[in-house]
């Protein structure tokens, strides 16, 4: 499947050749934290899946992705554009400018749209 005999082996040569990415790792199961670093998040985060369809990420992405995003809202830093987020399975690259995510560890690494929507967009009330 990949040139890596372990998840690890990859996940440490991508360290070694990517040290400017904001990396953040959070569990699946990690309880909802619905804070951020500006204050309470009404935002919410998906990506397109393969079946055509939008998915949440998991409440503990929804978390991070929403801090590393407004971080990188406040200051346009092109070294904050891009965050890891870790699954049990892959490592992904999402980029705030392009709103994409990247698979980071399959070879093929598949690129997929992303998006945020704010709670006007949620309540249906948007045009």
């Amino acid at each position: 499947r990949t040139p890596y005999e372990t998840r690890d082996e990859a996940n440490k040569e991508l360290q070694e050749t990517a040290p400017s990415l904001l990396s953040i790792t959070a569990a699946a199961s990690a309880p909802p934290a619905p804070t951020s670093v500006i204050g309470p998040s009404y935002h919410e985060w998906k990506y397109f899946d393969n079946d055509g369809s939008w998915k949440l990420y998991s409440p503990a992405h929804q978390t991070s992705l929403e801090n590393a995003f407004q971080l990188w809202d406040m200051t346009k830093n092109g070294k904050l554009s891009r965050v890891q987020i870790q699954t049990d399975e892959w490592t992904y690259e999402i980029q705030f400018d392009k709103m994409t995510q990247r698979n980071l560890v399959h070879p093929n690494h598949k690129e997929r749209k992303v998006m945020r929507l704010n709670a006007r967009q949620l309540s249906g009330c948007w045009r």
